[in-house]
């Protein structure tokens, strides 16, 4: 399948996540390796760039984590003139509120996180969104993150991606945001997928 990477993440152990888009169907997959596991930091595949890879799907894929794909093999066919454009001819994206991605199954509490809980899971993890408002980049608790404020909403956005980070990502920007695994913290039975920013365009 001829894949175009679009986002490439950090990990813990030093390993990254990478995101690509088939674009025949326009699927978002991401690229595990052969035996399930997230990709090495050596790991080829750079945003931008076309691969021809072998793929098979994940045995007992836990949503919204439907993504997950094996590589069996894999070439690099070339490189993106244009990856906006590429993205917008292929894949829906979410222009308006930021509330409105995800199906609007985000939980959105002012001061907080926003997230997914069980009560609401959307059909995927990963999805494109035109941002409304520019996004200013703060480090509260030392944390990289993205502020994004209108007059009806407000959070902050962490940011993963192994991009170097930029003070502003102007409005209309198209950004990539993903949800993070399921997760509790320490103390805590119910698990959440955490709303985060993998990277612009």
């Amino acid at each position: 399948m001829r894949v175009l990477i679009v986002s490439r993440t950090n990990m813990s152990g030093g390993n990254v996540c990478v995101g690509g888009l088939i674009a025949q169907g326009a699927k978002n997959v991401r690229l595990l390796t052969s035996l399930g596991a997230n990709q090495p930091s050596t790991s080829p595949f750079q945003v931008g760039e076309f691969w021809d890879i072998k793929l098979e799907s994940r045995p007992r894929c836990i949503p919204p984590h439907v993504e997950d794909m094996l590589v069996q093999n894999a070439s690099k066919v070339g490189i993106s003139n244009n990856i906006v454009n590429d993205i917008n001819a292929v894949a829906p994206v979410y222009r308006g509120a930021l509330s409105e991605t995800f199906h609007r199954a985000l939980l959105t509490p002012r001061g907080r996180a926003w997230h997914i809980d069980r009560s609401n899971i959307p059909n995927s993890s990963v999805c494109f969104w035109e941002t409304p408002v520019a996004l200013t980049l703060e480090a509260p608790f030392g944390k990289t993150k993205y502020h994004y404020n209108t007059p009806q909403e407000e959070t902050h956005l962490p940011f993963v991606g192994v991009s170097t980070p930029q003070p502003t990502i102007p409005a209309g920007t198209l950004v990539r945001l993903s949800l993070a695994r399921w997760w509790a913290p320490e103390g805590q039975e119910d698990e959440h997928c955490y709303l985060q920013l993998s990277g612009w365009y």
